[in-house]
This record gives C-alpha cells, sequence and structure tokens, in this order.
C-alpha cells in the first residue's frame, strides 16, 4: 500500500486484504478457543471500538444532506479498494464474485450506509480539525514524507505531504475527540 508504515489504518473486515498490503492495518479480531487475543490486540480492539462509537455518535447528531454524487464516488472508492485487496491475496475478482454469489451492485448496496457514513466523517472530521485548529505534526509529516521518498523513488511529493498531513491530521482529531470526557 502507499501508506507510510507509522500510520494506523483502521479498518473493517470487508478489507481483509489490507493486512498484507499494510502491515500496520488494525481491524476487528475475534478471539477463539485455540487463539485467545493478546493484550495490544484487546487494546487495538477497544481502541477501534472508541473511534467508531464517537464517529457513530457524531454523525447522528449531524444533519448533513450528501449530495448522491459524493455517496457515489465514496461507493466507487470502496469497490476500487475492495478489487485491489482480491486481487493482492492473488485471487481472481471475478471467480471471487461468484463464489459469493453477488454482483458489484450488490455489494455497492449493502455497503450504501457505509458509504454514506464515511462520506459523513471525511466532512466533520476537517471541520473539527478547523474549529479546533488541530494540525498534523509539521516535523512528523516531513518524517514520514522522507521515510515514503526511501521506498518510492518517483513519489509526489506535493501528494504524498498533503495525504501524509491528511492522515495524521485525522488522527490528532480522533486523539482529541478521545480525550473529551
Amino acid at each position: 500500500s502507499g501508506l507510510p508504515p507509522d500510520v494506523t489504518a483502521w479498518t473493517d473486515t470487508g478489507f481483509l486484504g489490507m493486512q498484507k498490503a499494510h502491515p500496520n492495518t488494525m481491524m476487528p479480531k475475534k478471539a477463539s478457543k485455540h487463539h485467545p487475543l493478546t493484550q495490544k490486540e484487546k487494546e487495538n480492539k477497544a481502541a477501534q471500538k472508541r473511534r467508531l462509537e464517537i464517529m457513530e455518535k457524531i454523525i447522528e447528531a449531524s444533519k448533513i444532506d450528501l449530495p448522491e454524487v459524493m455517496i457515489e464516488d465514496e461507493l466507487h472508492r470502496m469497490m476500487h479498494q475492495f478489487r485491489g485487496d482480491i486481487e493482492a491475496a492473488k485471487m481472481d475478482f471475478a471467480d471471487y464474485m461468484k463464489e459469493i454469489k453477488k454482483t458489484e451492485d450488490d455489494m455497492k448496496k449493502e455497503w450504501r450506509p457505509d458509504a454514506i457514513k464515511r462520506v459523513m466523517m471525511n466532512l466533520i472530521v476537517p471541520k473539527i480539525a478547523l474549529e479546533e485548529k488541530i494540525e498534523a505534526d509539521k516535523k512528523q509529516v516531513a518524517h514520514e514524507v522522507k521515510h515514503l521518498r526511501e521506498h518510492h523513488k518517483d513519489l509526489d511529493e506535493a501528494k504524498a505531504t498533503a495525504y501524509v498531513s491528511y492522515m495524521l491530521r485525522n488522527d490528532a482529531v480522533f486523539a482529541f475527540l478521545e480525550n473529551l470526557k
């Protein structure tokens, strides 16, 4: 993936292949009889649950009338990521879809509520950052971009800086929200 290794990607179980592409991926993990969760896994699961609960409450309280084009764009992004995850796991996308007996349209219908939440989150988090004057740490951004450049020689530095700033700012917003009582 194009994410810096130090950036944690918080995903759900719809993106199982993401862990192969980005080792620092957090997704809900279930304990089994023979494989109980480690302390770190329990902490990550609790942190992810807290973040999801916070966003759910904020989204529920928000009154945003979303343009359909924004929802469709997010569904397209979700499908693109899903396809990439399937292919990264060395599976043929068409065969996978046949095996689960679903079409892309079926998947988009199922994902629509999540797409709406994602769009809302992508509008709300920057607004919180602006109102609370939360920014990504410039030194950390520079460090992450430098790290990316070491691994991707053809890196578009402006895009990488914008992306890393966005991700780190979002992490800072969630840290801020988690510390609110």
